[in-house]
């Protein structure tokens, strides 16, 4: 990149809560990128360990807020409000970034005249060690994407840590719903891609190295998340017929099984899942990742 031209300043927003013993190598990949306006700032979300020692060494190379506990959503929400930059980087405690990240994702930010962009990324274990590439779809239409990630409920077909948001994305959509303990990520992919029509543009690179490990929320929370997901989706599906009419739902819907006819199956699943006893769908959703851990290394390691 030329250093001499004016660049739009990143900001890298990493929430944490009890994550000390990966947070310092998180906070490196943030600060080792080779995009030369940045800031990394974190969101410490009431954490009892050793966190804020751990931020406390970096001086004023970042930026440490303390808050107290509320959630992962208030604590992106307040990474929101904190940010200086005119890009949020989302990512999270135990992730990190490859070195041009933001670099590439803002060159095809600029390219692509996009607001929220993401990338491809590879995955490892609690320890560092890779499993895997996961490369996700490179959709080419806003119909063909809206539709995948309508369809999809049990989990995002864009991992958050994955992407970049303009900042004026977020005066058009709530940044993040407090209420919400672990979807959030959903919750804005849908309002802002359902509700405000935005889509999503895909980066063809590996530029995030994402752990998978059985203390994440989304691994033991899964039934609770489908549950929440479906309530996510109640929740879009009234906003638009407020805005627009329930004709033009029925139209969207019609266009959606149109592009997908192979996912429409995935939202009445997990409904299902979501009425039965806790533990037997406990079971259901591990046969589930089973048989799609035979394409998606993100269910066969977890």
């Amino acid at each position: 990149m030329d250093k001499h031209k004016i660049v739009e300043p990143v900001s890298i927003v990493i929430t944490v809560y009890n994550r000390s013993e990966l947070l310092r190598e998180t906070i490196d990949s943030a600060l080792r990128q080779t995009y030369p306006n940045i800031e990394v700032v974190i969101i410490d979300d009431g954490s009892t360990d050793d966190t804020a020692k751990i931020c406390a060494s970096y001086g004023d190379r970042i930026r440490y807020i303390y808050k107290e506990n509320g959630g992962h959503a208030s604590a992106l929400k307040r990474g929101v409000a904190e940010m200086l930059g005119t890009w949020f980087k989302w990512l999270d405690s135990d992730d990190i970034l490859e070195e041009n990240a933001v670099e590439e994702l803002v060159k095809c930010a600029n390219e692509k005249n996009a607001r929220i962009v993401y990338s491809d990324y590879s995955g490892i274990d609690i320890h560092g060690s890779n499993i895997g590439v996961v490369t996700s779809e490179n959709y080419t239409s806003y119909l063909n994407f809206a539709s995948k990630l309508w369809n999809n409920a049990f989990n995002s077909i864009i991992n958050p840590n994955c992407i970049l948001v303009h900042k004026n994305v977020f005066e058009e959509v709530e940044p993040f719903d407090t209420s919400i303990r672990a979807t959030s990520d959903m919750d804005f992919f849908l309002h802002a891609c359902i509700i405000h029509g935005i889509m999503f543009h895909k980066c063809s690179k590996l530029l995030v190295r994402y752990r998978i490990h059985n203390r994440q929320l989304s691994y033991t929370n899964a039934i609770e998340n489908a549950k929440e997901v479906i309530r996510l989706r109640d929740i879009v599906r009234q906003k638009y017929v407020k805005l627009h009419g329930q004709e033009a739902w029925n139209e969207l819907m019609k266009e959606f099984r149109k592009h997908n006819q192979g996912l429409v199956w995935r939202p009445h699943a997990a409904k299902l899942v979501a009425l039965l006893p806790r533990g037997v769908g406990i079971l259901v959703f591990r046969l589930y990742r089973y048989l799609l851990g035979r394409r998606n290394i993100l269910y066969r390691y977890a």
